[in-house]
């Protein structure tokens, strides 16, 4: 760590950080820990060096700096400050030793409960961002930090502002040389918040199986598939996750789920519902936030009931299990060290905390239930706090 950048880049940090160690950094970047004096905590530094500094190279830097400092959701990868000129850019963000899902995978695959609970994570990432217009672009288990046993999402380097016909703006060639790893990649040219769904669904499918989903792969082709890394897993259980894998890989884009939230609800859906056929499922992953209400209401009484959330907690919620093995805690890769983590955020709620209000207005309504829906507005101009009333109210006999 003798080379020019370190020399300069500690000038510049002089007296409020000392730089520590270097990590492994991105293409276009070089990662540093730092110790930060007055709070007396390790973070991380990305910085642009000078001899890549172009004009395309700093808008893009520019533009991964105010990205991820406009959203703010605890599955997020955080900025903490950022500084320099137009020779050397850097930014600032936590420090906590922890790998990559990327590193992970090289175990083997994951329990079905842990790799829903780090795709819900994933996807509420997701939803935060796309409800601010910003398409990830790079979504892949490199860019996804574990901590705790849950998932943050990193590295929005190449992600894009949405144009107003919902597609990430930018030009062709850009986009054809900024397009994030190929395996994740949906197979449009234009790439809006569908493209990142079917990222999710590729890398859902190699947490399941141990490689990337394929764009088109059918429901019994993914069944197949997970039935045969998951010997122990019913076959009605490995359709129903299939069904939604599958909507998200799917090569039309309006075929897969509506949003991020929808394809969270159909996996948690998918995991908690015993006896549901597959095809409803998929019609959950579609949308039908009423079809997500009634496998929750389906499910056996031991599993939770509709009030609020499960007895116990399940030994995956604990850390990230294997089919059949668990495995221990690791130093940090350099993949994930390449970014850093922030700490664990709490546990994943419970699939019926995540029927808003207004979902549950739109669940009346498809049951015909018109007084409740009417109701269930009421509610909501007056703000009111229980999402649970989905169940109480859309399950009324």
């Amino acid at each position: 760590m003798t080379d020019d950048l370190l020399r300069r880049l500690g000038d510049r940090l002089a007296g409020t950080h000392t730089i520590t160690r270097e990590l492994a950094g991105g293409g276009m970047s070089r990662v540093f820990v730092a110790r930060e004096r007055a709070l007396n905590r390790d973070v991380v530094v990305k910085v642009l060096p000078p001899d890549l500094v172009t004009d395309a190279s700093v808008a893009r830097f520019r533009r991964e700096i105010e990205f991820t400092a406009g959203l703010q959701h605890p599955h997020i990868l955080p900025v903490y400050a950022a500084g320099g000129d137009a020779e050397m850019l850097y930014y600032f963000s936590p420090y906590v030793p922890g790998e990559s899902l990327r590193a992970r995978l090289q175990a083997g695959p994951l329990a079905a409960d842990d790799v829903v609970r780090l795709a819900g994570d994933v996807l509420g990432a997701l939803s935060a961002a796309h409800a601010r217009g910003i398409v990830h672009r790079d979504v892949k288990p490199g860019n996804v930090l574990l901590s705790g046993g849950h998932a943050i999402l990193a590295d929005f380097g190449i992600a894009r502002a949405l144009d107003a016909d919902g597609g990430a703006a930018g030009s062709h060639a850009e986009a054809s040389t900024l397009a994030g790893a190929r395996a994740y990649q949906a197979p449009e040219r234009e790439r809006g918040p569908a493209a990142d769904l079917y990222s999710v669904a590729a890398m859902v499918h190699e947490m399941l199986v141990g490689v990337p989903g394929e764009p088109g792969a059918g429901a019994a082709q993914v069944a197949q598939a997970i039935a045969r890394r998951h010997r122990g897993m019913r076959a009605e259980s490995a359709g129903r996750l299939a069904a939604v894998i599958a909507s998200g890989l799917s090569r039309d884009a309006a075929a897969r789920p509506r949003d991020a939230t929808a394809f969270r609800a159909a996996l948690l859906a998918a995991v908690a519902a015993k006896g549901v056929p597959a095809r409803i499922v998929a019609v959950a992953a579609a949308g039908a936030t009423l079809a997500v209400v009634v496998l929750l209401a389906l499910r056996p009484v031991g599993s939770g009931g509709t009030g609020g959330p499960p007895t116990g907690t399940p030994a995956s919620e604990r850390g990230l299990t294997s089919p059949g093995a668990l495995p221990a805690a690791g130093p940090s890769s350099s993949e994930a060290s390449a970014t850093g983590a922030i700490a664990p955020p709490a546990p994943a709620p419970h699939p019926a905390a995540a029927l808003t209000l207004d979902d549950s207005a739109r669940v009346a309504q498809r049951a015909g239930r018109l007084g409740e829906a009417i109701d269930l507005l009421d509610r909501l101009e007056g703000r009111a706090p229980n999402p649970h009333v989905a169940l109480d109210l859309a399950l009324a006999r």
